[in-house]
């Protein structure tokens, strides 16, 4: 996947326009007196959002040399629960991946059994590179219907067609990730993500 860069003046103004609107609780400091300069909420909200999103990605990126136990504990400390975690491996109920998480594996670990938790936390990866949405987002997307992958949930379809599905979500969500881009710029803020992984517009 590549990777974009963007203006970090331009997104910040985005942040902080969206903000002003719809509010964000994850942004520190979210209440500001009346006498706070405005740019100074606006630099404080853009870097609180990227270097959140940074440290999350460099967390994933160390996950990769660690074990699965390590990799569920991440995902589920990034908001995915192990029904999401679940329906990405074959033949496996929340139950297990839970024991897993909290116990380990009592098996050494089989390699093309545990591929999609490792595409999984690539295509998250990914997502957090790309800067455009925070956590809520990246899951909301994992979690809903895609019209690029045949109306299915790109959980579902890492865990049914293998390194075709991983490559499938990949190029949805680069495809996903460019529209909604686009649709920022159009409206000159970063939009949020709605609880099915849509974009909001503003009015």
């Amino acid at each position: 996947m590549g990777t974009r860069t963007r203006s970090s003046e331009g997104d910040a103004r985005r942040i902080a326009e969206n903000a002003s609107s719809a509010g964000d609780d994850r942004r520190p400091g979210a209440e500001r007196s009346m006498d706070e300069p405005p740019g100074r909420a606006v630099t404080q909200a853009f870097q609180a959002r990227t270097t959140r999103l940074r440290e999350w990605r460099q967390r994933f990126v160390t996950a990769r040399a660690g074990s699965l136990q390590a990799r569920l504990q991440l995902l589920a400390a990034f908001g995915l629960s192990d029904r999401d975690i679940a329906r990405t491996i074959e033949k496996t109920q929340p139950r297990s991946v839970r024991r897993w998480r909290t116990e380990g594996v009592a098996t050494p670990r089989a390699g093309a059994r545990w591929e999609p938790v490792d595409d999984l936390c690539a295509i998250i990866g990914y997502f957090l590179t790309d800067g455009t949405y925070d956590e809520e987002g990246i899951v909301a997307w994992l979690r809903s219907r895609q019209t690029a992958l045949g109306n299915q949930r790109p959980l579902d379809v890492l865990r049914e067609r293998g390194d075709t599905g991983f490559r499938e979500v990949q190029q949805a969500a680069e495809q996903h990730l460019t529209a909604a881009e686009a649709t920022a710029d159009d409206q000159l803020i970063l939009p949020r993500a709605d609880s099915a992984g849509r974009r909001q517009r503003s009015h």
